[in-house]
C-alpha cells in the first residue's frame, strides 16, 4: 500500500527532475530519470505514452535512432488504442524521429498532421510549436524563405508570445539564424538579442543563454566588431565560472578569448587566458583534443614572442594529446 501511495509522488519528482536536467544540458541524466519514471507508471496508460514520447526525443539527442523510433511507435499506438483525441505531440515526435534518420518528406508529413491536430483542438501553443518545427525543417532544406515564413507565423499570436517565453525565445533565435544565413546581419542581431532578453526574463543563465551569446559573438565578428565579440565571450565565461570555476566549458571560453586577443595583436592579454585554459584541460581531460587545442593556441603565442623552445614543447604536447 505504501508503494502505491508513494509511486505517484516519486513519478512526479522523477519527471520534473528530468525536465530540469534536460534544460541544464545533461541529456544522459534526463534520460535516466525519465526511464525511472517509466518503471513507475501504469503500462498502456495515457501518461505512459507521453513519457515514451518524451524519451524518444532524448534518445534522438543521444544518437539512438532505432530506440527513438520504437519508443514513439509504441506511444503513438497506445494513444490510438485509447482513442485520445490529442495526437499532436505524438505526430510531432514521429516527425522528429523521421528527421533524425534523414527522411525529411516523412518528417514534414508528420509535422503537418500534428499542426492539423493542434488547430482542430484550438491549441495555440501546439500550433506555434508545429509551425516552428516546419520552419526548422525548411532550414534543413536550405529554404530560407519558407523557414522565415513559418517562424514569423509561429510568433503571430501576441498572447502566446507573451506567455510562452521559452518557445518564443527559441523561435526568435532560429529567425536570427535564418537572417544570418541570408546575409541580413542587422536583422539577425536584433532577433538574437530579443531571444537573449526572453531567456534572461525566465531567470535562465544556462545553455540557452550561452547559445545566444555564441550567436552574438559570430555576428559581432562578421560585422567587424571584435571587441564586442570579446565582451560576449567574457560574459559567457563569467556565467560558466559561476557554475564551476574550472570546468571544460570555462577552458573553452578562455581559449576563445585568448585566440581573439591574439587576432587583435594584444599578446600580453592573450597569455593569461590561454595558460589557464591549458592548466584546466590538462587537469580535467588530459590527452584529448581539447588539451591539444589549448596547447596549440598557447604555442602560437609563444612563437610570436620568439620563445622557440617553449613553442616546440607546446606543439609537441598538442600532437601527443591527439595520438
Amino acid at each position: 500500500h505504501e508503494r502505491l501511495v508513494m509511486a505517484p509522488v516519486e513519478l512526479s519528482v522523477q519527471t520534473i527532475f528530468s525536465v530540469l536536467e534536460h534544460r541544464a544540458g545533461d541529456v544522459q541524466r534526463a534520460y535516466e530519470l525519465l526511464r525511472r519514471a517509466l518503471e513507475l507508471i501504469e503500462p498502456g496508460s495515457h501518461r505512459e505514452a507521453l513519457i515514451r514520447a518524451n524519451l524518444s526525443t532524448l534518445s534522438i539527442e543521444r544518437g539512438r535512432l532505432a530506440e527513438a523510433q520504437e519508443l514513439i511507435r509504441e506511444a503513438h499506438e497506445t494513444l490510438l488504442r485509447l482513442g485520445v483525441s490529442d495526437l499532436a505531440e505524438s505526430y510531432s515526435m514521429l516527425g522528429h524521429a523521421a528527421r533524425a534518420r534523414g527522411d525529411l518528406a516523412a518528417a514534414e508529413e508528420a509535422y503537418l498532421a500534428a499542426l492539423e491536430q493542434a488547430r482542430k483542438l484550438g491549441m495555440p501553443r501546439g500550433i506555434a510549436g508545429q509551425l516552428h518545427n516546419l520552419g526548422s525543417l525548411a532550414q534543413d532544406r536550405e529554404d530560407l524563405v519558407a523557414a522565415r515564413s513559418y517562424y514569423e507565423r509561429a510568433l503571430s499570436d501576441e498572447t502566446l508570445r507573451e506567455a510562452d517565453h521559452w518557445g518564443t525565445a527559441l523561435t526568435l533565435s532560429e529567425l536570427g539564424e535564418v537572417e544570418l544565413r541570408a546575409g541580413n546581419l542587422a536583422a539577425a542581431e536584433d532577433y538574437v538579442r530579443r531571444a537573449l532578453e526572453r531567456r534572461r526574463e525566465m531567470g535562465s543563465e544556462g545553455p540557452d543563454v550561452a547559445a545566444s551569446l555564441r550567436q552574438l559573438v559570430d555576428l559581432a565578428r562578421l560585422r567587424g566588431r571584435p571587441n564586442a565579440a570579446l565582451a560576449h565571450y567574457r560574459e559567457a565565461l563569467a556565467m560558466h565560472r559561476a557554475v564551476a570555476a574550472a570546468s571544460s566549458q570555462v577552458a573553452t571560453d578562455l581559449v576563445r578569448i585568448g585566440l581573439l586577443e591574439l587576432e587583435l595583436g594584444r599578446r600580453a592579454d592573450a597569455e593569461s587566458p590561454l595558460a589557464e585554459a591549458l592548466r584546466i584541460r590538462r587537469r580535467l581531460l588530459p590527452s584529448t583534443a581539447m588539451e591539444a587545442e589549448a596547447a596549440y593556441a598557447l604555442g602560437r603565442l609563444r612563437l610570436e614572442q620568439g620563445r622557440r623552445a617553449e613553442t616546440l614543447d607546446l606543439y609537441g604536447s598538442a600532437v601527443r594529446a591527439l595520438d
